[in-house]
């Protein structure tokens, strides 16, 4: 369904840009506010299921490729990449005893959002004021390393969710402008993962993991402000 989804997209995007305007691309600079991640998603105890640690803060990069089909709405491709690393606690066993370890976590989403714009009545020639919407599909990958073992991502389920905001545009020329969003979403992807072995070493001591496979829900839930330059031809 998401793979259907996506094509569809993609081809409005293409029969859309085939009556365009103009075109731009947009680099730009993010910050997110909260997020959160739950890496217990898949055990049936409430409690211990929405488990969760904080993911506030977050600094990431996107590019956007756009193109303006009418003198008021303009369409784009947006893409962003995020990433994290933290280290964790973990139960594992070592010579017959529990001993706790630390466990390094590596995060990657790749947001990938199709957006439509509406350029308000009282932008000018100078400022463009703009509303926005749209939807975004986010595939993550998350790895987590406990001494010599390492773990890879095996699938996701990267979940299909609306995205709105506002923004405004300053053109410095009619080729270059000053760009600045904030955006309102929820980025959600379901992450399968597995270690690709139980028996390893830690700090120099033999130890062995409860069980390969583990799953990972990421959420970036919070407000997004980003500011960047637009190049216009």
């Amino acid at each position: 369904m998401h793979t259907l989804i996506i094509i569809l997209s993609f081809l409005l995007l293409n029969s859309a840009a085939a009556f365009a305007q103009q075109w731009s691309v947009v680099a730009e600079v993010n910050y997110i506010t909260r997020g959160k991640v739950y890496p217990y998603p898949a055990v049936k105890e409430f409690d211990i299921r929405n488990f969760s640690y904080a993911e506030d803060h977050h600094f990431s990069p996107s590019l956007t490729v756009r193109f303006r089909i009418t003198k008021s709405i303009s369409a784009s491709l947006r893409a962003e990449y995020l990433s994290d690393k933290n280290t964790r606690k973990i139960t594992v066993s070592s010579a017959g005893k529990t001993i706790l370890a630390d466990v390094e976590e590596s995060v990657v989403m790749l947001p990938l959002e199709l957006i439509m714009a509406y350029r308000l009545p009282f932008s000018s020639s100078d400022f463009d004021f703009l509303l926005f919407g749209g939807i975004g599909f986010y595939p993550a990958t998350v790895t987590r390393s406990v001494g010599t073992i390492t773990s890879s991502p095996e699938s996701v389920n990267d979940f299909i969710n609306i995205l709105a905001g506002i923004g405004m545009e300053y053109y410095l020329t009619s080729q270059f402008s000053l760009t600045w969003k904030m955006m309102f979403r929820d980025a959600q992807s379901l992450v399968s993962s597995s270690f690709n072995t139980l028996d390893g070493t830690y700090n120099g001591v033999p130890v062995s993991l409860g069980k390969r496979d583990f799953d990972t829900r990421l959420q970036m839930y919070g407000t997004l402000f980003s500011a960047g330059v637009a190049w216009h031809w």
